[in-house]
């Protein structure tokens, strides 16, 4: 594809407060993410990226990428799914395609992005002009006026001009990059995304991956800098939270359905890793509701 031919369909936009570390993301379409404030690593294949205020990111669909804050400190990231182009067939909400992965996606559709960098650092006079096309685009999403479709489009061409124009003169080296091991870790975590509601026998998941249970321990923690444990807890805690906030059934029905063996359990490492209560959390999400 030239550019030319570039054509976004903006899909979601939303603004997202990280913590901590979160489960690893497989997406069907494109995601364009701007870091407003706060510091962290996102992982992206067998690469790391130490990423900071004013970067911007690109991470092409089926790309298994996962986000890790720097503690006490939330990574609020201004997120835009998109396609390249717009197409009739994918419109509204995407599942993720049966037997797919990023390798299988670009031998039938290329990769746009491929000889560009995956982070690149905006100028700090150029970020307020990524700040207001993104508040522009989510006002316009939200309220729908008149042709708010075209908006949308020029807003993300607009971004995609600075990213490709910033990637010339601030590409961000990753970390680390050529994990060897890393199809190995790819396939434990997505063996603990397909079975977190379950009680996880470590041992079936170093069997997935292919390594000794000790191996994977120690690669699991140099690289995703947690532990599998920890991990595992993080995606319970992800999908219990998404359920209290859709109002899904009561307290100890989550825990059972999110993989926690009691719902004192549930407590306990949700306060842990949260820093509040599920009860604390449900009241908040519905007070901001309120408002």
């Amino acid at each position: 594809m030239i550019l030319n031919e570039l054509s976004p369909y903006v899909r979601k936009l939303t603004i997202n407060a990280s913590r901590g570390l979160t489960p690893a993301f497989i997406d069907p379409e494109h995601v364009f993410t701007y870091l407003k404030s706060g510091h962290g690593f996102f992982i992206m294949a067998d690469m790391q990226y130490a990423v900071q205020p004013g970067d911007l990111i690109i991470i092409p669909p089926y790309l298994l990428h996962i986000i890790n804050c720097c503690k006490n400190e939330p990574l609020i990231q201004y997120v835009i799914h998109f396609d390249l182009q717009f197409d009739s067939d994918r419109q509204g909400s995407l599942p993720l395609e049966e037997g797919m992965n990023y390798t299988r996606y670009c031998e039938l559709y290329g990769n746009f992005f491929v000889d560009f960098p995956a982070v690149v650092s905006v100028p700090p006079p150029e970020r307020r002009r990524v700040e207001e096309t993104i508040r522009r685009m989510t006002d316009e999403s939200r309220l729908q006026t008149l042709y708010w479709e075209l908006t949308l489009k020029s807003g993300m061409l607009e971004l995609l001009n600075i990213f490709l124009r910033c990637s010339e003169l601030n590409r961000t080296a990753p970390r680390r990059a050529g994990c060897k091991t890393w199809p190995n870790l790819e396939r434990a975590l997505q063996y603990i995304q397909a079975h977190y509601s379950e009680p996880l026998d470590l041992a079936a998941v170093s069997r997935e991956a292919g390594l000794s249970l000790n191996y994977l321990c120690r690669v699991f923690k140099d690289y995703a800098h947690t532990s599998i444990h920890q991990y595992i807890n993080t995606v319970r805690l992800v999908e219990a939270q998404r359920r209290i906030a859709a109002g899904e059934s009561g307290f100890k029905v989550i825990a059972a359905e999110c993989g926690f063996s009691s719902v004192h359990l549930f407590s306990r490492i949700f306060k842990a890793i949260s820093g509040q209560t599920p009860s604390e959390y449900r009241d908040k999400i519905q007070s901001a509701g309120k408002h």
